[in-house]
């Protein structure tokens, strides 16, 4: 028997022309992720390296058998949909919002609670029969996707005539189904043309768009034109005989349109315009009024190491490249702000009440390569203080690192701060499934057939319903992603559910957060350091055969931006993502918080920090914690209580006490290294011998330092059980829950036990529709390998 350990996240390579670029060359994830080409099939195997038959699996990690590999057949064109009135059920007017609901924030239609099971399909439809059918999913509503240059070509071009045959067309498919309409807004083609000076500039001050069409996100002009654009889109919807169909609108821009930043020509960096450089010194001088010389930093000030290993900055020595990374995020905040606030404006004046949302916030995964920080998702924490209503929901793809068979379905976002703030998370499931072309996929974890294809499903609604999140499914690649017999079937049981769940309500009842810093992430330098991990991950070919590769991964970021998801996930209790820069606002108390990158704190900070300890919980840093603040060992005791010491430069690898084996990235050196001084428990030891993983008594709190960020599953648990958070099942699967749901997928196949907090009236299995146990604290089940399972749990 031959098999290989499972990991986290792969990494990913890029294709061009049949030739595969380093690993060590600039990645950008979420680009790659939202683009549907691919000129090598195979290209995900490229570099895999063939399991020899000696690297064996772990006893929860067991082989992966072949499996049989179905595709969709182009010549299946379904037939017309029946004929029918696109007002048909819409005649009364419609009032969307978002309330407060069991602490989280929940959809109500016309004042009661909607179960928002929301579909969506890429515009233009690559389907071969070129109809806007997403599948016989039963949606409560649908995203009408259009393109902006249709509409608004030019500045004085308006054609708001494809508005009207598109809903027509998504209404005729998607019978019974509200509309959130998508608005993709940017500054007509023309504008680069007649307003130059507010497009982006590299350092070298080529205006050239890589990607899109790149106005500078300072540019007043350009945010005029957009809101003018929102304004007059929206007042044209709002009359339209399809009105009282929408519910909401979705107001987009940036790379992709998830208001990502600019691209730059490779070895380039925006942004040199002058309504940046403006924007940014007035920025400077309210953020950073110590900054002498606030300048648009070129890229090797951005990339600047304080020595050939370093991981972090002494932010106080580059501070003006890493104010510029925090006003790059904090513009495209405002630029969202903006668009939104234009369409809650425009609907009040119409007195009309409808969701507006978009992306943003990608906390918890964006940086995973290390050099994200340019992407402008890392000021969520100004949204969010700004926001007055402005915006309702805030979406991301799911996690590209948690794909994988036996993996979690991630957040991006820190969806329990959102939550707390009134704003619903929601995550955009786009799976790329065996419905597209064979083997195009693989580097997204394509599924192979339809039986796969069912259970990532189930596994990615499950996590999003206990998370509190609407599912949302997009067929982003081919038309027909979700239109098969399984995903019809899961869809009809989901819809089932949250039509429960509206009438019931659920509530999270998390006891693990995981905190992630997005100020850290902007006082960071741009990183280009990748390695194996060690590990080896398993991973399907386009045959159906399991091949074994070796991860890889960015050093430190592509651990705790990607892996913590699926390993927490693993301990067997839910988890909550918090952002670090609302933790003083966060009223909800956990047993343990996992500080994944916390560098640099403010007074705020340090307040949160107090009085958690205070409370008794288990607290975990990172690495460094708040180093980067100004190259201190002052300022590590200031934000931890703990004393620390600086080591040499060298691998950030333990070897633990209680087993003798050793966690963390192997054959990695890193300049910043620390061991706490008189720990009162030494957990692991570096090569030296003195303490890497520690925990000492502070206060009525457990603190724990790990010099390793690759944390492996043994540990984690040990915190678990440490912090006494309760553990829903011990077999070492992803799982989630909240106080009426338990869902599993099984990440090896065998009996599980699931432990209940409190007793229920029944379990059902949702997708199995039956009632497995009355009555009762615990029952078990059987799960097949990479099976996926979702229990409603009856109060009593």
């Amino acid at each position: 028997m031959s098999a290989c350990r499972l990991a986290g996240a792969s990494f990913r390579r890029k294709a061009n022309e049949r030739a595969v670029i380093s690993i060590c060359d600039a990645i950008d994830l979420t680009f790659l992720a939202r683009v549907c080409v691919c000129t090598w099939p195979a290209l995900l195997f490229a570099l895999a390296i063939p399991c020899c038959g000696t690297c064996m699996a772990a006893a929860d990690e067991p082989d992966w058998p072949t499996v049989k590999v179905e595709h969709f057949d182009a010549s299946r064109v379904p037939p017309p949909p029946p004929a029918c009135d696109p007002a048909e059920g819409f005649s009364e007017p419609v009032a969307a919002e978002v309330r407060m609901r069991d602490g989280a924030p929940c959809v109500f239609l016309n004042g009661r609670p909607f179960p928002l099971f929301w579909g969506g399909l890429e515009q233009p439809n690559p389907r071969p029969d070129k109809r806007m059918r997403i599948g016989d999913i039963p949606f409560s509503a649908v995203t009408v996707h259009n393109l902006y240059y249709e509409w608004h070509p030019s500045k004085d071009e308006w054609r708001f005539g494809c508005f009207d045959e598109l809903a027509a067309k998504y209404a005729a498919e998607n019978r019974g189904a509200y509309f959130i309409w998508d608005l993709s807004v940017y500054p007509p083609a023309d504008f680069a043309k007649r307003c130059p000076e507010e497009m982006t500039q590299d350092d070298e001050g080529d205006r050239k768009p890589v990607q899109r069409f790149s106005w500078s996100f300072a540019s007043e002009k350009a945010m005029s034109e957009i809101r003018e654009m929102v304004d007059r889109a929206i007042r044209y919807l709002e009359a339209a005989p399809y009105a009282n169909r929408i519910i909401g609108y979705r107001v987009n821009s940036g790379t992709t349109i998830e208001w990502l930043g600019w691209e730059a020509r490779p070895g380039h960096v925006n942004d040199f315009s002058e309504p940046s450089r403006r924007a940014f010194a007035a920025f400077a001088a309210k953020r950073y009024p110590g900054l002498a010389d606030p300048h648009v930093p070129s890229l090797a000030e951005r990339s600047a190491l304080d020595s050939p290993n370093s991981i972090l900055w002494n932010r106080e020595k580059h501070l003006n490249a890493a104010a510029y990374m925090d006003f790059a995020s904090w513009i495209v905040a405002q630029d969202v702000l903006a668009a939104c606030g234009q369409a809650k404006e425009t609907l009040a004046a119409l007195g009309r009440r409808k969701l507006v949302g978009t992306y943003y916030g990608y906390t918890f995964y964006l940086n995973v390569n290390g050099h994200d920080q340019r992407r402008a998702h890392f000021a969520l924490r100004d949204l969010i203080a700004q926001n007055a209503g402005r915006v309702d929901f805030l979406m991301s793809p799911q996690s590209y690192g948690q794909r994988n068979l036996g993996e979690t379905c991630g957040d991006m976002k820190p969806f329990a701060t959102l939550a707390a703030n009134g704003i619903l998370s929601v995550i955009e499931d786009d799976t790329r499934t065996h419905n597209h072309s064979p083997d195009v996929y693989l580097d997204y974890f394509q599924t192979h057939n339809a039986a796969q294809t069912a259970a990532v499903l189930r596994r990615n609604i499950g996590v999003a319903l206990c998370h509190g999140s609407p599912p949302y499914l997009y067929a982003l690649c081919t038309g027909t992603d979700l239109d098969s017999p399984e995903c019809a079937e899961v869809g009809r049981a989901t819809r089932a559910l949250m039509e429960k769940l509206a009438k019931t309500g659920a509530r999270r009842t998390a006891e693990v957060a995981l905190v992630a810093s997005e100020r850290s992430v902007t006082a960071s330098p741009l990183l280009n350091r990748w390695a194996e991990t060690g590990r080896w991950i398993q991973k399907y070919d386009g045959s159906g055969t399991a091949r074994c590769v070796r991860d890889r991964r960015a050093v430190f970021n592509g651990e705790v931006f990607a892996a913590a998801h699926t390993l927490f996930a693993r301990t067997g209790a839910p988890v909550d993502y918090l952002l670090a820069e609302d933790l003083e606002n966060c009223s909800r108390d956990y047993k343990l918080y996992v500080f994944l990158n916390q560098f640099v704190f403010d007074d705020g900070l340090r307040r949160a920090v107090a009085r958690i300890y205070e409370r008794g919980a288990t607290v975990l840093w990172l690495v460094a914690p708040g180093w980067s603040n100004g190259g201190s060992l002052a300022d590590m005791e200031r934000l931890t209580g703990m004393p620390f010491a600086q080591l040499p430069e060298g691998e950030a690898v333990v070897k633990m006490a209680r087993d003798g084996r050793h966690m963390g990235m192997p054959g990695v050196k890193v300049a910043e290294r620390f061991r706490p001084v008189r720990p009162d428990e030494v957990i692991g030891t570096y090569e030296d011998g003195s303490p890497g993983v520690a925990a000492s008594r502070i206060g009525h709190a457990t603190v724990v330092f790990s010099g390793p960020w690759q944390l492996d599953l043994p540990f984690a648990k040990e915190l678990v059980r440490r912090a006494g958070a309760h553990v829903w099942c011990d077999s070492g699967d992803p799982v989630e829950a909240n106080d009426c749901l338990f869902t599993l997928h099984a990440r090896a196949p065998g009996r599980k036990r699931v432990r209940l907090p409190r007793k229920a009236a029944s379990v059902v299995d949702v997708f199995g529709n039956r009632i497995v146990a009355r009555d009762v604290d615990a029952f078990e089940f059987d799960a097949p390998l990479h099976s996926s399972h979702l229990f409603y749990l009856e109060k009593p």
